[in-house]
């Protein structure tokens, strides 16, 4: 499920508006700034504000946020198997040396580095680690915060409703559609 980032909360800074700008800017077919297919493909079933996909038998439990127009802010992806992390991803222009806060509800927050970016936009990722699984778990929702180009620091929440379900049934490769084992 596709969560959309509403207006700012009053008294909020103006990176929002400067966050949403640039990604009507690169929604609009100027560049290659677009999610990754596997975060765009149709969800094979859907958990709350969580969905999984599934592709190359592979499937993931995922998250994405959007601006009020559809435009891609970030995505959260879980992999089920083989690997136990999280990927976040944005087709936003960041500043790079700024790296990602990642934050879930008041426990738990972590600082990451930028892995890699391409046309398509960056990616960070962490390990699902224990005490990162029970933040996911106990916890309502989180929020990211990362750097534009322009030096705006930006903070967008995203929700975990549906979290645990998904990553359950990432992990089982079940598709709800065929009722098949969609991983090896």
């Amino acid at each position: 499920m596709k969560q959309v980032l509403t207006r700012p909360r009053r008294g909020s800074n103006n990176a929002l508006l400067l966050f949403t700008f640039f990604s009507a800017f690169f929604a609009s077919g100027t560049g290659a700034a677009e999610m990754p297919a596997a975060l765009l493909a149709p969800p094979a079933e859907i958990f709350e504000d969580w969905q999984t996909t599934c592709a190359a038998k592979l499937c993931s439990a995922t998250t994405r946020v959007s601006s009020q127009d559809g435009a891609p802010l970030f995505a959260i992806e879980a992999p089920g198997a083989p690997a136990d992390e999280l990927i976040l991803r944005t087709p936003l222009p960041l500043y790079l040396p700024d790296g990602l806060g990642f934050a879930v509800g008041g426990r738990l927050a972590r600082d990451l580095a930028w892995v890699t970016c391409n046309p398509a936009g960056c990616e960070a990722r962490m390990a699902l680690d224990e005490d990162l699984r029970a933040a996911l778990k106990a916890e309502r929702g989180g929020s990211v915060e990362f750097t534009l180009l322009d030096g705006s620091r930006v903070r967008l929440p995203f929700s975990l409703m549906g979290f645990s379900a998904a990553l359950a049934a990432a992990k089982a490769g079940t598709s709800a559609k065929t009722g098949e084992k969609t991983a090896p």
